[in-house]
Formats: structure tokens, C-alpha cells, sequence
């Protein structure tokens, strides 16, 4: 575990602004590594605090390691290269010599997992004495523990029940609702085989069939709201997009047999010449069109890019 708390710690030194926060879980804190690795938290970090939280298992040894306040990365650029070299790594040598780790530090460390290895022998020894001595007072007693623990914990954090319908059938009754993706099973396994034999022509010629059944209705004309901004009061917004995706293979925003159509009809799209003598794929472009009019637009777009690669077939 040594090695994935070291990388931890470095990745956090090296994100981290100035000022920030960094909290790591622990189960031992007297071995090499640990007092290490804490004594360079020490000196990166403001305050560290050691504590172990009221929902975490009294019987294990789990604690957590809460920097506040980070010195900023600046401060650690003369040794950064060195522990990145060791990133990933295990090592033989210990990060610090003991002489370099002041001996106020040890001492309070040692003091520290006193503590928590103190709480834990304690839990320990009275699970063995419940598990080995049952007895009917001892259970009542537990009992009556966990049921006070719960009174307090539901009055200081104020719970509330949950009511088990979240939004409720009157509301989802007016809600406009429609699956724009829904699966559609046709034909047989076999179909589905022979479907992949197909000549290129065969191919062309049942997706062209498949097109021009292909339909899909926007329910919702009469609630649906358009809203117009004037020119001169057209407010200013800048767009931030990330990394396009090259290809949708599933989306619920789209028709599914439309989306299915479209992924088959480049194998065979045709690469024909523009008027600039640039060669350019047939493609299917709805960014500037209504729902109304987009899936008519679609399948015309795709019906005269499988015709004509039809066309080109043809001797």
C-alpha cells in the first residue's frame, strides 16, 4: 500500500493551489514509509491532523490524514525531480535519513498511533468478550446502545423521510415523455447472418428499402416553445465544447433506426467531386433544422447518398 500512498501524495503536491487541502486514508502510521510520508505532509501543509471518522469501524485500524492549508508547489521545485524519480517505483531507501526528522515529531507521532491503537485493542477485546459471553443482558444492552445512537444521530442531522413517489403520477402525467431511441428486434438470427453476406449491391439496395420506411413524429408541436432574441438584445454567449465525439453510436436525442441507417450508409458512401474539385463524403447534416423537418431531411439526404452509390454500381 506504501507505493500508491506516495503516488497519492505526489500527485496531490503537484495539482494542489496554494491554500488547498489534501486528506489521505491510512492504516498503519509507525512504519518507515508512513512516518516518511507524513513527515513530508508536515512540511508541505499548514496543519495535518490525524482522525478517524464516527462511521468508520471502531475495529480497524483505518485512520485519515487531513492537510489543510498547502505551501504551494513553488515550495518543493528544488526536490520535486527527486521524488518523481521514485514515483511508481519501490524502494530500498527511506525517504528521510532518521537523523533529518526532528525528534518532537516521532515523539507526537508515537503519541498519535498510541492513541487510535489504544481505541482499537479496547474495541477488540469487547467484540471477543460479547462473541464469546452471549448473554441476554449484554444483548439488551447493545441493543438499547444502537437504538440511542440512532435517536441522537436523526435528531443532530434533522432527517426527514423520504416519500417513496419522488415526482408523482399527476405530475408525470403532463409530462411531455417520448423515446426517441426505442429498440426495435426484426428478423431472425439467420436474417441477421445472411445480412452480412450480402453482396455491395444487395447491401445498397435493402438499405434503400430500409430508408424509405424509416418515420418518426415529434408528439409535442403544441408545447413545444420557441424563443427569438432580438438582434440588439441578443445576449452574449461564448461557447465551450471539448473533445468532439468522431462518431455517435447511440444517443437518446436520436431516432434509433435514423442513427442505425446513418452508421451503415458510409461502408458505402460514394466519394464523389465538388465544384471545387475536392473530394468529400455524402454526409447527413441536421444542425439547422427543426425536429418537424430534420427526419425528412435525413432520410434524403441518405436516400440520395445510397442511390448513388447504386448509380456507380451499375456497369
Amino acid at each position: 500500500v506504501a507505493p500508491l500512498h506516495y503516488c497519492e501524495t505526489l500527485t496531490a503536491l503537484s495539482i494542489l493551489q496554494p491554500g488547498g487541502n489534501f486528506m489521505l486514508k491510512m492504516f498503519t502510521l509507525l512504519e518507515c514509509d508512513s512516518i516518511c510520508l507524513i513527515y513530508l505532509l508536515v512540511c508541505a501543509f499548514e496543519s495535518v491532523s490525524v482522525f478517524k471518522p464516527v462511521k468508520s469501524k471502531e475495529g480497524n485500524s483505518e485512520v485519515y490524514i487531513l492537510c489543510r492549508e498547502y505551501l504551494g508547489k513553488h515550495h518543493f521545485d528544488p526536490w520535486m525531480p527527486s521524488l518523481l524519480k521514485m514515483f511508481g517505483k519501490s524502494s530500498k531507501k527511506a525517504m528521510f535519513s532518521e537523523k533529518h526528522i526532528p525528534e518532537e515529531f516521532k515523539a507526537e507521532l508515537y503519541e498519535c498511533a498510541k492513541k487510535f491503537t489504544d481505541l482499537q485493542r479496547r474495541v477488540i477485546e469487547r467484540n471477543l468478550d460479547h462473541y464469546l459471553r452471549k448473554s441476554p443482558m449484554k444483548q439488551v444492552n447493545t441493543r438499547a446502545i444502537k437504538e440511542k445512537v440512532a435517536e441522537m444521530y436523526l435528531q443532530k442531522y434533522d432527517l426527514q423521510c423520504v416519500s417513496k413517489t419522488i415526482v408523482g403520477n399527476k405530475i408525470l402525467g403532463v409530462t411531455p415523455t417520448f423515446n426517441l431511441a426505442p429498440k426495435y428486434e426484426e428478423g431472425t438470427f439467420n436474417d441477421r447472418l445472411r445480412k452480412s453476406c450480402l453482396s455491395k449491391s444487395e447491401h445498397l439496395n435493402q438499405l434503400l428499402e430500409g430508408i424509405k420506411v424509416i418515420g418518426c413524429e415529434w408528439p409535442f408541436k403544441e408545447r413545444t416553445c420557441w424563443f427569438m432574441f432580438n438582434d440588439r438584445k441578443r445576449p452574449q454567449i461564448d461557447m465551450t465544447v471539448g473533445q468532439p465525439v468522431m462518431q455517435v453510436r447511440s444517443s437518446k436525442f436520436c431516432n434509433s433506426r435514423i442513427l442505425e441507417a446513418y452508421l451503415e450508409v458510409p461502408s458505402a458512401v460514394l466519394i464523389i467531386s465538388t465544384q471545387q474539385e475536392v473530394e468529400t463524403k455524402i454526409t447527413v447534416d441536421v444542425s439547422q433544422f427543426a425536429w418537424d423537418s430534420c427526419t425528412s431531411y435525413c432520410n434524403s439526404q441518405m436516400l440520395e447518398c445510397v442511390s448513388r452509390a447504386l448509380d456507380e454500381l451499375e456497369p
